[in-house]
């Protein structure tokens, strides 16, 4: 099976060292902002006793800016936001998930 790399990173303000990371909470995304808003919003709510990454993989290749601004809620919370180079599919940005993770888990 082939990898795909992802064109860019458009947001990164986690802290956390990769090495440390557990849990990865990786969400696959395309165009579809209030829904991806509404489920890191719930994955802020929680509290973990362990360091976890949350990547959003968008397969969108276009607007950036969008994306950005759309973002901007969670500017204070620990988030990497990737898009791909190109529309990888719904199993392929799914592969590209498994490929940014970090953590053990």
């Amino acid at each position: 099976m082939m990898s795909v790399k992802p064109n860019r990173c458009i947001i990164n303000s986690s802290a956390e060292n990769s090495e440390n990371i557990i849990l990865s909470i990786a969400i696959p995304t395309y165009k579809r902002f209030e829904l991806l808003k509404e489920t890191l919003r719930s994955v802020y709510a929680n509290t973990f006793n362990f360091n976890v990454e949350i990547i959003v993989v968008d397969n969108d290749p276009e607007n950036d800016d969008i994306a950005i601004n759309e973002m901007i809620e969670f500017k204070n919370k620990p988030l990497v936001y990737y898009k791909n180079n190109s529309n990888y599919g719904m199993f392929g940005n799914w592969n590209q998930c498994l490929t940014l993770a970090k953590g053990k888990y």
